[in-house]
């Protein structure tokens, strides 16, 4: 995407997300790279890349996505007294919820636990549960370990067939 075409990057990641949804995992990868071209520290489309790496098995990429928006944004979807949507609002909201994960943490977890490291991946999920206590449910982060789990023990588990990513 040329700088020309800045205007056109929420569109085109909305395009992203939409062919993540459809598990176009070639599309999304692509919208997805010439976003991060143009705007590398866009933390919608950091997240929606730590959601596609996840989904395509590249969790040391997952991580990295994860990590970023955590050093952008240290508080990224953390409520607060004043402001219980975490800084978020609209349909950055929805998107972040329905499409790409709403806590990086939850992200970060997953990614550790893919790549072997257990005790960190437990440990960023238990971060967020801390940290976001009212809108993330302990059985969401139970239900993420357990199915890690299996998908680590059962190799044969295709990236397409990981609707729990």
């Amino acid at each position: 995407m040329r700088d020309a075409d800045a205007d056109a990057q929420p569109l085109v990641a909305v395009l992203a997300l939409l062919a993540l949804a459809r598990r176009d995992f070639t599309q999304a990868d692509h919208l997805v790279s010439l976003c991060l071209k143009s705007q590398p520290n866009n933390l919608l489309v950091l997240m929606l890349s730590g959601r596609l790496y996840l989904q395509t098995r590249r969790a040391e990429q997952a991580l990295k996505a994860y990590q970023q928006v955590l050093q952008l944004s240290p508080k990224f979807g953390i409520p607060s007294a004043n402001d219980p949507r975490g800084g978020l609002d609209g349909a950055m909201r929805m998107a972040l919820e329905q499409g790409v994960g709403m806590d990086p943490r939850v992200g970060l977890g997953l990614s550790f636990w893919l790549l072997g490291d257990t005790k960190k991946g437990t440990a960023a999920w238990k971060r967020a549960i801390a940290l976001v206590r009212p809108s993330l449910h302990q059985f969401e982060v139970t239900s993420m370990l357990t199915v890690a789990f299996i998908a680590r023990r059962t190799p044969r588990i295709e990236a397409h067939d990981s609707c729990w990513v």
